[in-house]
């Protein structure tokens, strides 16, 4: 059984995307697929779990973790969004969900990406210049907490 230090769990999106000059462009995308990236960028063993429809299986393709770590469950539908943006700097748009797959529900997901356990803490630890400390966050937060 695989042990992971993170599991993102969300949508795979196909975003239909219109510039202010009219120039359409799709993408898949969605926080599992760009959530998953960064997790396994920073050296996390990461799990990316998705509800994907069957006629929609090539978006797994657009995962950069290993296929092993990719865990498909059943939909009949997927998730399809189009955003039109309205100024070059993509500042306003109009956004709309075209199809909304099937919600997560935690009996659901496979036992290898539920937590073992949560702790609490008072605050995020952030870096001088405002970012997010995440290195302190481990240490915070360690096996011995479970």
């Amino acid at each position: 059984m695989a042990k992971y230090s993170s599991a993102i769990i969300g949508h795979a999106t196909l975003d239909t995307n219109t510039d202010h000059l009219g120039n359409t462009v799709k993408i898949v995308g969605g926080a599992v697929i760009y959530s998953s990236a960064s997790a396994y960028a920073l050296g996390h063993r990461v799990a990316a779990v998705t509800k994907i429809a069957d006629k929609d299986m090539d978006r797994l393709e657009q995962f950069t973790i290993p296929k092993e770590d990719i865990y498909c469950l059943p939909s009949e539908r997927s998730t399809d969004m189009v955003n039109i943006y309205h100024t070059a700097d993509k500042e306003r748009r109009t956004c709309s969900c075209l199809s909304k797959g099937d919600p997560f529900c935690a009996e659901e997901l496979p036992e290898y990406v539920q937590p073992v356990g949560y702790k609490f803490i008072d605050s995020m630890p952030m870096t001088p210049i405002g970012k997010f400390d995440y290195r302190k966050l481990e240490e915070e937060i360690t096996s011995r907490d479970y």
